[in-house]
């Protein structure tokens, strides 16, 4: 369980780094910034809190060994729509530039 927390909270950020982030992340991250300024450090976190539940969402689809054998499969097109449903919010992880799809 640990390996696969480690992995999809590695994936969230990669797709925040290329500014991909679940469709809730933004209204979740504004009601978390106080009022003022973020310092980049407090802003890390930040961001962190309002990725998290698709972390946690993403880590029980790649910690199942159902799951986990759909997606490694010649056809992961059904572990590619659960994570579309459950954890981006609409868009589908696909093309080389798309971390879960190394």
């Amino acid at each position: 369980m640990r390996k696969a927390f480690s992995t999809a909270d590695t994936l969230s950020w990669r797709w925040h780094d290329q500014g991909r982030q679940p469709s809730s992340f933004t209204a979740r991250y504004h009601a978390l910034v106080p009022a003022g300024e973020l310092s980049w450090a407090r802003r890390r976190v930040t961001v962190a809190a309002a990725l998290y539940p698709a972390v946690v969402d993403l880590t029980a689809a790649i910690a199942s060994p159902v799951w986990a054998a759909i997606a490694h499969s010649s056809r992961p097109g059904e572990f590619l729509d659960r994570i579309r449903r459950q954890v981006t919010g609409g868009w589908m992880p696909q093309g080389s530039g798309d971390p879960l799809r190394h």
